[in-house]
């Protein structure tokens, strides 16, 4: 069951539509709370990580660029945004479809990978933590 959350959550954070929540809630009524923080952010966080360097180091660039729509006058007020924020955009990669977004233009924008990745994974953590807060409240 924690490696499925594990990849759900890696999956969640790519391009993939799909949502870790409900698995998470799930998990949690079978597992320790803190153990499915961990597996849950660290899928998560290298799952944003894993979209901002496709946009950043894959070679066909460009390519990537026009299939995913990067020219759309949605995805170049996203880039705006993460131009005038930079790496502390990365605290909303915890956002659903928009946070993928913003992983992509934060590769295409060649912000700082490290501090980005710190302030994804941030995000991602303080996002499962709220979720474990909410779920001890309602048991």
């Amino acid at each position: 069951m924690l490696w499925a959350l594990f990849f759900n959550a890696f999956l969640a954070a790519s391009l993939w539509p799909l949502g870790v929540e409900p698995l998470y809630i799930y998990t949690l009524q079978e597992h320790n709370i803190w153990l499915c923080l961990l597996i849950a952010g660290t899928g998560n966080s290298l799952g944003s990580i894993f979209t901002f360097c496709m946009a950043r180091y894959f070679p066909g660039r460009g390519k990537l660029m026009d299939k995913l729509g990067a020219k759309s006058k949605h995805f170049q007020k996203v880039m705006t945004r993460v131009n005038q924020y930079g790496h502390y955009s990365a605290l909303l990669c915890w956002l659903p479809v928009l946070g993928d977004i913003i992983a992509l233009a934060l590769g295409f924008s060649k912000s700082k990978a490290y501090s980005s990745f710190v302030f994804m994974s941030v995000g991602k953590f303080a996002r499962f933590a709220l979720i474990n807060a909410v779920y001890l409240k309602v048991i």
